[in-house]
């Protein structure tokens, strides 16, 4: 059963789809376990191995189809408990690429002067390699090669997934 499209923003038509699809797979379930009891009886092991092989191929499309809907209906339910308004997004994810590089990273190094080059947080060393661009609102670093804008600073340096640096970064 397909999933229609108009359906995948109503939670609770989702449920009830999702309840009636694993109620289906589990009447199937029992047939093919009532018939496999039933085979025991039979004494012929070929004529046995046939019939069993017969109920597996008249269910196997339908409990395909089965799962197919209840793992679709899932993930869809899964999607409307965390839906974000895209909007909000694309406004957070803007200013956080605005956020001023010079701010985030004396937040997080307190460098003297970042107009000079600074110790760079991403590997060992006592030289100052690391290059600081506000015009452009990103860096380098000349020795470990370590590069990016804001967004992957705070990504690199708090070792996070993009959208927690997004979140971090809505701070400054």
């Amino acid at each position: 059963m397909k999933v229609p499209e108009c359906f995948a923003s109503d939670t609770e038509m989702l449920s009830t789809m999702l309840l009636e699809s694993l109620g289906r797979r589990s009447e199937i379930k029992n047939q093919i376990r009532e018939f496999l009891l039933d085979c025991e009886d039979i004494t012929d092991e070929v004529e046995q191995y046939f019939l069993k092989k017969v109920v597996g191929l008249k269910f196997e499309a339908e409990i395909n189809s089965l799962d197919r809907t209840i793992r679709t209906t899932t993930i869809l339910i899964g999607k409307n408990k965390n839906m974000i308004n895209l909007e909000d997004w694309e406004y957070k994810v803007e200013r956080a690429k605005d956020a001023d590089i010079g701010r985030v990273i004396a937040h997080y190094l307190n460098p003297n002067n970042l107009k000079k080059r600074i110790l760079c947080p991403f590997h060992d060393g006592k030289n100052k390699h690391m290059q600081i661009y506000s015009q452009t609102n990103s860096y380098h670093c000349f020795s470990c090669g370590a590069s990016g804008d804001v967004i992957k600073f705070v990504m690199d340096y708090e070792k996070c997934e993009f959208k927690q640096a997004i979140n971090i970064l809505q701070n400054f």
